[in-house]
């Protein structure tokens, strides 16, 4: 071992001597390179041959410092250049004698190769450490036809290969290797193959990028190519395509992301963003193997739509099936909590630990308008509308309105709690509603909780949990502080010695979970003069607490069942809900601070409205509609509210068929948002109010509501409305009637 160990000491040695020499340094007068010459140029198969006179004596080769071959001397090894770069290349040849060495000589020659094409480039999901790129011909119909070359990604996902000149169209495909996650820096270890077509090639190429929207390109190419274009064709529609899908205007294939703050505003900034929301999004929906996502979205996108389905076959993900909502609305969400309803909310844009635009000093402000331009083009991947409810749908086992219902990530809905349609007494059972079989579980088979409540919030916490806070009673004290907690791994209530509780005791306080996986509860009834609450509470999910009220803010005004809104800046937008219905006053909280922005520094709405609805749209604004402004008003009236200026706009009139309020306002993957039910103004005086079974659907791209819409098969007000992983809508509770509505968009 120590013989070996010396004898590569000394063959270190000596390269490196001959590696600082120029162009042609001898060390020993028996050692010379007889071929090729001295700074000639070289193509094709070249003999690299050296002779060392010493009896006895062996030579090593070395190309570009690099092991080739060696033997005994006189030694010749045929260089095939076409595996090698054009330009210049170093060749070293060191000499032993009995193991000792005997002075090494070195030359430089240049590759000159006609009809070698020099592809340089990288493969990033973030950059693949070591992965295998591999070029490939291709046939007419997209197919793979033959290997051309090979070679191994560096640490940095850079490559560098030889390949013949293609007249043809040419592959470029990454497998293997892993990447680090720019959401939290956790390691990638199994990543879909990355690829990258091209019509031809033919000449040098530098600053090729193999990466997610490449290979969606490719896949979109194939698929047009199946449906009578071209490959030329194909392939260029499907980049215009892609880019549009994703509100970029630079071919993917030479861009590569950046997450700084010297990128914002740019395709490659834009490159970064959606590159964070797709591992972000993988890590979220398939923690233990995350990875996949890639070549799942890639087979999804094959028809041209994002619908789970690969020309009408389910795609294989993580296990089970790709959901249908996975390239638009839960990427929406994993980007920038635009739905808050799809996942556990954790959006790239909103940095944190490891986070490669937290590492880079960017913040979710900064990014706001690059998020909200990729939003309002994702949704042109949603599938054709059918905009329908179906006549026949799943019954629940209790008839109840004011529950909570929460998207678990199992792809099931936990209904929980409300009022007993039956004799308006608060309840403490639940519902299990299971997309996959379009049914409600037994009750033997759902988990009651500790307490009956209604009007309480349900927030999805990052660890897959559910809390469920507040709410209402039918006997006094009326209000509750107490919380439930529900694991869907057990499917069992934690017990109340579990729990966490509330500082004060309230119902009606909307709740948010923030990008640092806080939960903020904000003002809220109690059974006291004035009803309305300005105090706020501050769930850790962490420490499963609630922080002391010392360390909670106070809002600036008092406020009862308003809307809380999670805005793509990573700030919340408190709407609605003051003493008489009548105020119009806002709030703005900030997260990183843990404050709430003066009265000067917030907005102020042109309509009051307790029950108004808030909804985050593609492009970043907030919309408010419906509501009930007074004690005998219901305004069809529409306010945007928008983050970049933190302004409300003028209040629009709405053409929809009624006011309403409780209503339920659901996000479509299409980009519309569908009211439905809730109940209107039928006399004043005598105060008379009904329940609807209409529905309105919004358009924001022309901020307008569309003249005909579908019917419920029954009215509904304070229902629960929950898009569901494949792109339905289910609308439940709310009616003297079990059964459920789902409606397609």
């Amino acid at each position: 071992m120590r013989i070996l160990a010396r004898h590569a000491m000394n063959i270190a040695a000596a390269l490196c001597l001959v590696l600082i020499s120029s162009p042609r340094l001898v060390f020993a007068t028996t050692l010379s390179i007889t071929s090729p010459p001295a700074l000639s140029s070289v193509s094709a198969t070249v003999p690299f041959s050296c002779t060392d006179s010493a009896a006895g004596a062996t030579v090593n080769l070395y190309i570009d410092n690099v092991y080739t071959a060696g033997g005994r001397s006189p030694f010749s090894y045929s260089w095939h250049t076409t595996a090698a770069s054009n330009g210049p290349h170093y060749l070293v040849c060191n000499g032993y004698v009995k193991s000792k060495t005997n002075g090494g000589t070195s030359e430089s020659v240049t590759v000159r190769n006609s009809n070698i094409s020099t592809v340089s480039g990288v493969a990033i999901q973030n950059v693949m450490l070591r992965a295998t790129i591999t070029a490939i011909a291709v046939n007419a119909n997209g197919s793979d036809c033959a290997t051309l070359a090979t070679t191994t990604a560096n640490n940095n996902g850079q490559f560098s290969l030889n390949v013949p000149v293609q007249s043809g169209p040419v592959r470029f495909r990454a497998t293997g290797g892993s990447y680090i996650s720019e959401q939290n820096a956790a390691g990638i270890n199994y990543p879909s193959p990355l690829s990258v077509l091209l019509p031809s090639l033919p000449g040098n190429l530098s600053g090729l990028s193999l990466n997610p929207l490449t290979t969606f390109v490719d896949s979109l190419a194939q698929g047009n190519i199946g449906r009578g274009q071209n490959l030329a064709t194909a392939l260029g529609n499907a980049t215009a395509s892609i880019e549009d899908d994703y509100g970029i205007s630079t071919d993917p294939s030479v861009l590569t992301p950046l997450y700084t703050e010297a990128a914002i505003g740019t395709d490659a900034g834009r490159l970064g963003l959606i590159l964070g929301a797709i591992v972000n999004q993988d890590q979220l929906l398939c923690p233990k193997t995350a990875g996949g996502l890639v070549g799942a979205l890639s087979s999804d996108i094959f028809d041209g739509i994002f619908d789970g389905k690969k020309s009408g076959t389910a795609i294989a993900y993580c296990g089970g099936k790709l959901t249908a909502i996975a390239g638009n609305a839960q990427s929406s969400d994993a980007l920038s909590g635009l739905q808050q309803l799809t996942l556990s909310t954790r959006a790239f844009a909103f940095g944190g630990n490891g986070n490669a635009l937290t590492l880079n000093g960017v913040t979710a402000a900064e990014v706001s308008e690059d998020v909200a331009i990729i939003e309002s083009a994702l949704v042109a991947t949603a599938p054709p509308s059918v905009n329908m409810f179906a006549a026949t749908t799943p019954s629940m086992n209790v008839a109840r309105a004011g529950a909570t219902a929460t998207l678990l990530p199992n792809g099931k809905v936990l209904i929980a709690g409300g009022t007993a349609i039956s004799d308006s007494s608060p309840l403490s059972s639940t519902e299990l509603y299971d997309s996959a079989t379009n049914t409600f579980a037994p009750p033997a088979a759902t988990p009651v909780m500790n307490t009956a409540r209604s009007a309480a919030t349900a927030t999805l916490l990052p660890n897959g949990k559910v809390l469920i806070a507040g709410g209402l009673s039918n006997i006094p004290p009326y209000e509750f502080a107490s919380t439930e907690l529900y694991d869907p791994a057990t499917n069992k209530f934690a017990p109340p010695a579990a729990t966490p509780v509330m500082n004060t005791a309230r119902a009606g306080a909307p709740a948010t979970l923030l990008p640092n996986g806080k939960v903020l509860f904000a003002g809220g009834d109690i059974n006291s003069f004035p009803p309305q609450l300005a105090s706020t509470e501050l769930y850790d999910p962490a420490t499963n607490k609630f922080a002391p009220s010392a360390m909670t803010p106070v809002m600036n005004t008092a406020r009862a069942f308003a809307n809380a809104t999670l805005l793509p800046n990573g700030k919340v937008l408190i709407v609605g809900g003051g003493f008489a219905y009548q105020v119009i006053a806002t709030e703005l909280y900030d997260p990183v601070t843990n404050t709430f922005a003066p009265p000067a520094a917030t907005p102020v709405l042109n309509t009051a409205g307790v029950t108004a609805s808030a909804t985050v749209l593609p492009s970043g604004k907030v919309l408010f509609a419906d509501g009930e402004s007074d004690y005998d008003e219901f305004p069809n009236s529409i306010v945007l509210y928008d983050p970049a200026t933190n302004m409300f706009g003028p209040a629009t009139s709405a053409p929809e068929m009624f006011g309403r309020d409780y209503a339920t306002v659901t996000l479509l993957p299409n980009g519309k948002v569908l009211f439905a039910g809730g109940r209107t103004l039928i006399s004043f005086p005598p105060y008379v109010v009904d329940s609807l079974n209409s529905t309105e659907l919004y358009d924001p791209i022309t901020n307008t509501f569309a003249t005909s819409t579908p019917v419920m098969n029954t009215t509904r007000a304070g229902a629960t409305a929950t898009l569901l992983p494949n792109g339905k809508v289910l609308i439940a509770g709310g009616s003297s009637s079990v059964a459920a509505e789902l409606y397609t968009p």
